[in-house]
């Protein structure tokens, strides 16, 4: 991978072409400016993006401990988001090759918007997001995860909580890629979504050949107990498009839903100020000794595409 990313006209060009907020602008500079400063700093940057863009198979770096963030201080979200802008040509290559125009790359990067938000929110009002989640730029630049709307949606392996005797069903080409909101305003809204499975549906057809048989989600928004603690939100209602499939186990290292709500893998809500219902409705969980699990729906596809969500 070359070192350009790391130059402070290159790292503005690309952060341009994926359309992040104007804030990070004077950020980004500094970070440019330690990189030339600092061997150790530009060491690092390039260390990380190789993990998490060249390297097979890719590394999640969400347990490194960043070298940098000592002499970054509240740059090294920044920091964070200039590594992740390393791998803003092979996400616009790989759009390319399957025809996607390029102000696509501007609605696959959004994540970014929603991310800085929750990052100033719990670092001080410092600007930056976590490296927690790099990893994922990775999947579009491989074309594995493709955005539309407001959803995202990965092609894999049919996961194993669909039903067994539906999996029994399936040719061996046959898909059911896995759907995911990566955060943002309004995307929850349910005709938001009814709109990003059509764009996403039509895109298999065209990109692979054949329409997915059904797409499936395992997530926090799909925690059981969502539907009685905060009944009239809008990840109540996106909720009630799906067919519900049973809960996954706990998992103590990553406890669901907390990195998207707190920035953080793992914490206690009741140690953070309560902002909002959703922030509230994790704190009845913790009060109620009720551990954080995903939950599991899917939509099944007609022959013809038509995504069959249920009735509301």
């Amino acid at each position: 991978m070359n070192d350009d990313f790391l130059e402070e006209g290159e790292m503005l060009r690309r952060y341009a072409l994926v359309g992040g907020p104007d804030e990070m602008l004077p950020r980004l500079r500094r970070v440019a400016e330690a990189a030339r400063a600092n061997p150790a700093i530009a060491e690092e940057a390039r260390r990380e993006a190789f993990a998490l863009f060249e390297q097979k198979p890719p590394v999640n770096i969400e347990d490194w401990t960043s070298v940098p963030s000592a002499e970054l201080g509240d740059d090294t979200g920044a920091f964070n988001m200039a590594v992740v802008l390393a791998c803003v040509p092979q996400v616009a290559e790989t759009h390319r090759r399957f025809g996607l125009p390029p102000e696509h790359l501007a609605k696959t990067f959004s994540w970014f918007r929603p991310m800085i938000d929750l990052y100033r929110r719990r670092h001080g009002g410092a600007s930056g997001i976590t490296h927690t989640r790099s990893f994922w730029f990775r999947k579009h630049a491989d074309g594995e995860l493709f955005r539309f709307g407001n959803m995202e949606f990965l092609r894999g392996p049919v996961p194993d909580f669909v039903p067994a005797e539906f999996r029994a069903s399936l040719a061996p080409e046959d898909e059911v890629p896995t759907f995911h909101y990566p955060g943002g305003p309004g995307g929850l809204d349910p005709e938001a979504i009814k709109a990003s499975f059509a764009e996403a549906v039509a895109f298999w057809k065209k990109a692979f050949g054949r329409y997915p048989k059904a797409m499936a989600c395992d997530s926090w928004l799909f925690n059981e107990h969502w539907q009685e603690l905060i009944p009239d939100t809008r990840i109540a209602h996106a909720i009630d498009l799906f067919d519900r499939l049973p809960s996954l186990a706990y998992n103590p290292k990553e406890p669901s839903g907390l990195f998207f709500v707190y920035d953080l893998e793992r914490c206690d809500p009741r140690d953070y100020p309560v902002t909002n219902s959703l922030e509230r409705a994790f704190v009845t969980l913790f009060e109620r000794g009720i551990k954080p699990c995903d939950g599991c729906a899917w939509v099944k596809i007609a022959d013809d595409g038509r995504v069959l969500f249920r009735e509301t």
